[in-house]
């Protein structure tokens, strides 16, 4: 395996545009208008036929009674057939031949009804003024001002509406024949005058109509009134008409008023049945504060609507804009509590699709990866069209965050498929391209990246990605060991991409090249160039760090010391400046000053030892710790052993810091059972919330070495619980998963493993995480996966050591199961012939050979193996002897 650098570890893409889900302007569920009360047909036929009788008198001979009543007939079937253009057509032509009279007010009423159901507004604007002007005390005034506001809003005539509510509103305080029967239908009339006012973009004037409405309280007790006064009225209609004939205006009278009665009746019945009548009244106002950017406003009346009125149709409404208001105050894992909350409660409504995809943003803006990934698969279910594709591209990206590269691939690779010239396809294409690179567990990545990325290269030669194709092409032409051509390419791209931002990684790269060519000349200008060029810490780090050791390689201190001290003038408040200090200090001391050197990183780390928030001070102790023990024994100033230039370390953090001070002054001096003594001492001793990421991470190590589980866990979640972004919290991570692997629990010991290498970089712990997988895969019967990471492991020079034992031994496991015993004992065989530094494994793989030459009939053999490791000196005290003897005892009794 090449060494570990910046690019084999793939940097982050390149930042590339997300599209957000733009959550559509919340929309209401208006109940629908009441339509304007009219007089039964069998009054207005009644009322007709004495208006007809008037008219005649009045025109003369212009038409006979029978003609007039026929065409009202005719008219009146035609309304009650939904046929509204007849019933225009019909009554206009009796208007035209009758003067008005009070007998024909129902006429010029259901005209004007009839235009409004038609849609001509306009037309139902100009009737319902002409009743209103030829009736000002008409017994219908109040329906046909209704009428007339909801003309006036379909028209868009806002301004003339706001004054008919006033009007409406006006007769609502008076009683008798001209007072407003139907107070719940004023309200629908209000809610969409102010609905109207938020779409011609007005929503201050709507919420103040909104905040004046009626509540439903208000409204019950002004509906029982009316009821009451109408049948007041009624009662004093039927004493006036006494005996009149039914066609008399008395009893015509009598009968308008019964039947309004009946209407205002049927009103109160539903608003008594109705709890939640107020509800939308109350999202319209709550969708005026997110419209004028009062978020907390908004969640105010959302939640009054909640927890008022659980049980209402409108509820969803009320949660989808809670989640809205959630996010527009600042609170996205509010929102996403409450998006998640919509899915499981309403999962088939049609705002789902919409609140998964808006919870599936916010969970991935905030991290949270699989619940992203959940929530955008569940809005694409339903998905169609533009949202469809909005939504398959986010769930891409999720993946893609999520290292699912896989997945993300696929997911990516099917949105291109649906949507060819789609707002994302480019950026689809070259992140499925990217997946190739980024994935560090296929052993071909970078074969498979190149020839996805010269594809990509060549169906979009003009995209704005390609800078960073070729970057990438690059590396993998360095992870093929093909130096010239990575060095060209990197030359090529400089002259192509002068003024691009990842020049500063290129720059890195091909000082990787001209290192490892041996032009160290080039490669250290190249590094400086990058350092000098760097936007990021992570690769003015890089850069700097490299450049560094090939100063320290040719031992050219002064060079070494300078280009630190003059990188600390530029940025003395830099988070990478007590980095700087180490490499200033180590310098000082492998020029002979060690003295100097100690001094130096004293007087500043002094000040930060009792922050924890300073992650370099455990760095910085060591290298103290490494000079004091290479002091010279004819130095004139001996360095102390425990800091008495440092001030007095009251705190529990920079005692605790100190001992590990001591406890590395021990590992030095050759006393590693000691060192690791007082290690253990801090994990023991000092709580878990005192501690600094670093030290939670060793002692945490410590307390899992030393059996201690539970301590060891409580490190682990500490480190994680308060330092989320610190760079030792692959320590967590690799420590959780041994837990669980000890703790019989795979599945889990894997995810721990893998947020180690995806969510924390693997910065530390590589290895241990990458052998903590391939175990866990193991045990979980993935034999074929495992297998390729053992492989991986043990063919790695860096990684040499343990975990190569480990490898092969686990190598010999999973051919034994899949049937290859001779395989299989080759690989035990290799393990105690070569790996007899690593007693644990050498003692396993004795016994596992053993089995496989009884298992292939060869009693001898496998006889003369327990004999070879009952010989081993190194093997004493392991438990796997007992084992050995056993067997020994059945095969050569």
């Amino acid at each position: 395996m090449r060494a570990v650098t910046l690019h084999s570890l793939a940097l982050r893409p390149r930042a590339i545009s997300v599209p957000s889900v733009r959550a559509p302007p919340s929309f209401l569920q208006m109940p629908p208008l009441s339509r304007p009360t009219s007089l039964p047909r069998r009054r207005l036929t009644r009322l007709l036929a004495v208006g007809c009788a008037c008219a005649v008198l009045a025109v003369g001979q212009a038409a006979e009674t029978g003609s007039l009543e026929a065409l009202f007939n005719e008219g009146a079937a035609a309304y009650g057939k939904g046929d509204y253009a007849k019933t225009v057509a019909l009554f206009s032509e009796i208007l035209r031949q009758a003067k008005p009279g009070p007998e024909l007010e129902s006429i010029y009423f259901t005209l004007a009804v009839a235009k409004l159901r038609q849609g001509d507004n306009d037309g139902a604007i100009d009737s319902f003024r002409l009743y209103l002007r030829t009736y000002p005390t008409g017994s219908q005034i109040n329906d046909a001002r209704a009428g007339l506001t909801q003309a006036l809003v379909n028209a868009s005539r806002i301004a003339e509406a706001l004054a008919s509510i006033g009007t409406l509103r006006e007769l609502g305080d008076r009683s008798g024949s001209q007072g407003i029967d139907n107070y719940a239908n004023l309200l629908s009339l209000t809610l969409h005058v102010a609905d109207a006012l938020v779409d011609a973009e007005k929503p201050a004037e709507a919420l103040a109509l909104l905040q004046s409405a009626l509540r439903r309280d208000k409204i019950l007790h002004r509906q029982r009134e009316r009821v009451a006064d109408l049948a007041r009225l009624l009662r004093q209609a039927s004493v006036m008409s006494g005996s009149a004939g039914l066609g008399s205006a008395a009893a015509a009278n009598r009968e308008a008023l019964a039947a309004r009665l009946k209407d205002a009746s049927e009103a109160l019945k539903a608003l008594e049945e109705n709890p939640s009548f107020d509800v939308p009244r109350l999202l319209l106002q709550a969708r005026c504060h997110l419209v004028l950017d009062q978020p907390w406003e908004a969640v105010v009346v959302y939640r009054h609507i909640l927890d008022n009125f659980p049980k209402s149709s409108d509820t969803p409404y009320a949660l989808q804009g809670l989640v809205h208001a959630r996010q527009a105050s600042n609170r996205p894992a509010d929102a996403l509590l409450l998006a998640e909350r919509f899915i499981s409660e309403f999962p088939d409504h049609a705002l789902a699709t919409e609140i998964a995809a808006l919870g599936g943003q916010l969970a991935l803006e905030q991290g949270k990866i699989q619940a992203a990934t959940s929530l955008f698969g569940s809005a694409l279910e339903k998905s169609q069209g533009e949202v469809r594709q909005r939504i398959l591209f986010q769930l891409g990206l999720a993946r893609f965050a999520g290292a699912d590269w896989a997945g993300s691939r696929e997911t990516l690779d099917r949105y291109i498929a649906d949507f060819p010239a789609g707002e994302w396809a480019e950026n689809a294409a070259y992140r499925s391209a990217l997946t190739w690179f980024l994935d560090l567990n296929d052993a071909k990545r970078y074969e498979k990246a190149e020839k996805a990325l010269k594809a990509f290269i060549k169906t979009h030669p003009s995209s704005a990605y390609l800078s960073d194709a070729r970057y990438r092409l690059a590396v993998c032409q360095f992870a093929f060991q093909e130096y010239e051509q990575a060095l060209a390419s990197c030359t090529e791209w400089e002259k192509l991409h002068p003024d691009d931002g990842l020049l500063p990684e290129v720059l890195s790269l091909k000082g990787d090249v001209c290192k490892t060519l041996g032009r160290e000349d080039d490669a250290l200008t190249a590094y400086l160039d990058a350092a000098s060029a760097a936007s990021t810490d992570q690769v003015l780090s890089y850069a700097l760090s490299e450049a560094a050791k090939l100063l320290e390689a040719r031992k050219d201190w002064a060079r070494l010391s300078e280009l630190f001290r003059t990188q600390v003038s530029r940025q003395p408040d830099s988070p990478l400046v007590f980095g700087w200090y180490y490499w200033i200090a180590r310098a000082e001391a492998r020029a002979g000053h060690p003295g100097q050197a100690w001094d130096f990183l004293a007087e500043r780390i002094a000040s930060s030892l009792a922050d924890p928030k300073r992650e370099d001070v455990e760095t910085r102790l060591r290298l103290m710790a490494k000079i004091r023990d290479r002091q010279r024994k004819d130095d004139p100033a001996p360095i102390p052993s425990r800091a008495e230039r440092l001030p007095d370390a009251t705190a529990p953090l920079a005692r605790a810091r100190l001992a590990y001070y001591e406890s590395f002054l021990l590992r030095n001096s050759r006393k590693p059972a000691e060192a690791d003594a007082a290690l253990l001492a801090i994990g023991t001793e000092y709580d878990p919330g005192a501690l600094s990421a670093p030290l939670l991470a060793e002692t945490g190590q410590a307390l899992l070495k030393a059996g201690h589980a539970d301590r060891a866990s409580a490190n682990f979640a500490a480190l994680l619980e308060t330092f989320g972004k610190s760079t030792y919290r692959d320590y967590a991570y690799v420590g959780q998963g041994d837990l669980a692997l000890a703790a019989g629990q795979p599945a889990a010991a894997l995810q721990a493993y893998q947020n180690a290498i995806d969510l924390a970089g693997a910065e530390h712990l590589l290895r241990e995480a990458t052998l903590g997988r391939a175990r866990a895969l193991y045990e979980l019967g993935r034999l074929d996966e495992a297998a390729k990471l053992f492989e991986v492991i043990a063919a790695s020079k860096e990684w040499r050591g343990e975990p190569t034992a480990a490898s092969l031994h686990h190598l010999g496991l999973i051919a034994a199961k899949q049937g290859d015993l001779p395989k299989a004992n080759a690989f035990f065989q290799r393990v105690f012939v070569s790996q007899g530094r690593y007693p644990e494994w050498v003692a396993r793989s004795y016994i596992e050979s053993g089995r496989a030459f009884e298992k292939l009939s060869r009693p001898g053999e496998a006889a003369a193996t327990y004999r070879e490791m009952l010989r081993n000196e190194r093997l004493a005290g392991r438990s796997e002897l007992e084992d050995a003897r056993a067997r020994l005892a059945v095969l050569a009794p």
